[in-house]
C-alpha cells in the first residue's frame, strides 16, 4: 500500500494507520535514499552487536579449555 499524506502534512496514512512524520519511530522513510541510509545504519548496528557477542562467546569458550584437559585425564 502506498502511504498518503494528511492534509496538514504532519503525518501520513499507511496500512490504515496514521503515522506522524516527526515521530522517532517511523513506519517508512520519506525517500528511497533515506530508507537506504536507515537500512545501512541498522545493519551496521546489528554487525556491531553481533561482533561483540561473538568476541564474548569466544572468550568464554576459551575459559573452558584448560579445565577440559583436567577432566579428560
Amino acid at each position: 500500500m502506498v502511504p498518503r499524506r494528511s492534509p496538514d502534512a504532519k503525518g501520513a496514512y499507511c496500512c490504515g494507520e496514521f503515522v506522524r512524520l516527526t515521530a522517532y519511530k517511523k513506519r517508512f522513510a520519506e525517500t528511497e535514499a533515506d530508507a537506504l541510509r536507515d537500512f545501512k545504519a541498522r545493519k551496521n548496528k546489528q554487525i556491531q552487536i553481533l561482533s561483540r557477542q561473538l568476541v564474548r562467546a569466544e572468550r568464554e569458550l576459551a575459559l573452558t579449555k584448560p579445565n577440559h584437559d583436567l577432566l579428560v585425564a
